[in-house]
């Protein structure tokens, strides 16, 4: 929705340039897998790479509404705790394996 309009746009201004795009929900070595730029979602662990923020990412919390009629709504993080969910990502690593369904 973001990337690839703007990854298209770039290849019609040079149409001498090749571009392949790669989404994942990993972390990537971007030097191992010859990766010229990347765009990341997260923190910037320390290395050689460097960063310029484009833009922010709010997480989102869904549910049904039958199983938010049988549960408390989650208002933070904290309260997924004892709430099924049924999909996770890196991201959610911080809640316990227990409460995550894959």
């Amino acid at each position: 929705m973001h990337v690839l309009p703007v990854l298209t746009e770039f290849l019609n201004t040079h149409p001498g340039v090749i571009g392949r795009a790669l989404f994942v929900d990993r972390l990537t070595n971007i030097v191992d897998e010859g990766i010229d730029v990347a765009v990341r979602i997260g923190h910037l662990a320390d290395s050689a790479l460097s960063a310029v923020r484009v833009g922010t990412v709010r997480r989102v919390v869904l549910g049904s509404p039958a199983y938010l009629a049988r549960a408390t709504s989650p208002r933070a993080p904290a309260d997924l705790t004892g709430h099924r969910i049924i999909a996770t990502t890196n991201a959610w690593a911080r809640l316990s394996s227990r409460n995550s369904r894959a």
